[in-house]
């Protein structure tokens, strides 16, 4: 205020004293030294995924909702070699298997320790000619308690009396992925049916992951035996889905309805998906009716709720329902697809007030 001031009556002594030209002159000087001196402004880059005014704890690392990756632009490896987990890292793992297996020895119900994939690392490509979507995944072998004992508790204080994320995932991990802690890499794929509603599900309050939260059509692990290609070792990511949506939903899903839309990590869980959107044959009612007949998933899902497949709806659903980040991506992408970005946003800058 008071430069502005002594600016101002430094103006007026030389428009008067030098006429109206040196004081224009004068005046050009000021805003240049003005310019000169001022502190540079740091604009950050935003990291994590936006929705309107929303900040979601999910790192985009290749997508956008509008491209997509064509079955032979995803190529898979695995890497048969165990990785070693760190000495503390281990204990926990062990705790965990001790639990489960006191609960299988009473009786009670526990979690199986089914075979899981970690992320290793990953390549993005784009094709020559058309510079179309690519990227290559490298697995490396993992089990589900060590996805229980270290991804569900990452925030779990250590002896050394840092947590697990503190220690491990403090730095860059998402160019790099930290494949003790990749556990679980999986496919998350919204389903649309033929009369549009987008299928959600709600967890069971059995579910070792999230449970009792709202989530997308399909959320499934990749396996590494039941998911393989037809020539090779690694998985296909088109098998995980179609078995995902049988298994969850009921549905047979053909592979060319299924479309990868891009990946990333949630660090809420450090957890690694690729996302897509399938459409379905089945109407809603014929879903439900479906289900009721007995699914090999029903256990893991409390319901199945159908909201319209329409921008307003959908953001509505990501604005005012608890789920986690990887669904509010998928569900924002999957409008994307359908509808465009420029709409998609433009509703959301509104809504997310």
């Amino acid at each position: 205020m008071l430069r502005d001031i002594i600016n101002a009556v430094l103006g007026v002594i030389i428009g008067v004293i030098l006429g109206d030209p040196l004081k224009e002159a004068w005046g050009k000087f000021v805003k240049y030294m003005k310019r000169l001196l001022a502190k540079p402004k740091t604009i950050k880059d935003p990291s994590y995924f936006t929705i309107g005014n929303e900040t979601t704890s999910f790192i985009v690392c290749d997508g956008d909702g509008v491209m997509t990756y064509s079955p032979e632009n995803i190529e898979t490896r695995v890497n048969n070699h165990a990785v070693e987990l760190p000495s503390d890292l281990k204990i926990l793992r062990r705790e965990i298997e001790k639990a489960e297996d006191a609960k299988k020895q009473r009786g009670e119900s526990y979690s199986w320790n089914g075979p899981l994939l970690s992320l290793e690392k990953y390549s993005i490509l784009r094709t020559k000619v058309n510079e179309d979507m690519k990227v290559i995944f490298s697995f490396v072998p993992s089990d589900y308690y060590t996805f229980k004992a270290l991804n569900m508790n990452l925030d779990k204080q250590l002896p050394s009396g840092y947590t697990i994320r503190e220690k491990y995932l403090a730095g860059n991990t998402v160019r790099q992925p930290i494949p003790a802690l990749a556990n679980g890499v999986g496919v998350a794929i919204t389903v649309i049916t033929s009369d549009n509603y987008v299928i959600l599900t709600k967890r069971s309050p059995e579910s070792g992951v999230r449970p009792n939260e709202l989530d997308i059509s399909v959320v499934e692990a990749i396996h590494p035996s039941h998911d393989r290609k037809a020539v090779g070792q690694g998985p296909d990511l088109f098998n995980t889905a179609v078995r995902g949506a049988e298994e969850e939903l009921g549905v047979v899903i053909p592979r060319e309805n299924i479309k990868f839309l891009g990946f990333g990590v949630d660090e809420q869980y450090y957890q690694w998906n690729i996302i897509g959107i399938a459409h379905c044959k089945e109407k809603a009612e014929e879903i439900m009716k479906q289900r009721s007949r007995g699914i090999p998933g029903k256990w893991e899902m409390e319901q199945i709720l159908f909201i319209p497949f329409k921008i307003r709806d959908v953001l509505y659903t990501i604005k005012n329902e608890k789920m986690w980040s990887t669904a509010k991506v998928a569900l924002y992408w999957s409008l994307v697809f359908e509808y465009t970005k420029r709409g998609v946003d433009k509703e959301a800058e509104r809504l997310f007030k």
